[in-house]
């Protein structure tokens, strides 16, 4: 199923990842662009957290060119959502983490 959020600075609504009703997983692909320097890490929109907390989401995967990182969705959830141009977003912290 593919999750889509509203970019207010691209003013229309993107795909933002695909989840899986079977593992509870969302898999979000992202490319070097998206990572934040600030931040460590990248970004989910906090209304596709929303989607996903109504989905009974419990893994968040996030999909590098050649990494896999896994975080439970209360990891995500325990973020504070920060707005730097593109909505409110919950930064998942990707440096030192292991990847799977």
């Amino acid at each position: 199923m593919i999750i889509r959020s509203y970019d207010p600075r691209k003013r229309k609504t993107v795909p933002a990842g695909t989840y899986d009703i079977k593992s509870c997983t969302f898999l979000k692909k992202v490319f070097p662009q998206h990572y934040m320097i600030k931040e460590k890490g990248y970004g989910i929109s906090e209304d596709v957290v929303e989607q996903l907390r109504q989905l009974l989401c419990e893994k968040i995967r996030i999909k590098t060119k050649n990494s896999l990182y896994e975080f439970t969705f209360n990891e995500l959830l325990k973020s504070v959502p920060q707005n730097y141009g593109s909505g409110k977003q919950r930064f998942l912290k990707t440096l030192n983490r292991e990847k799977i």
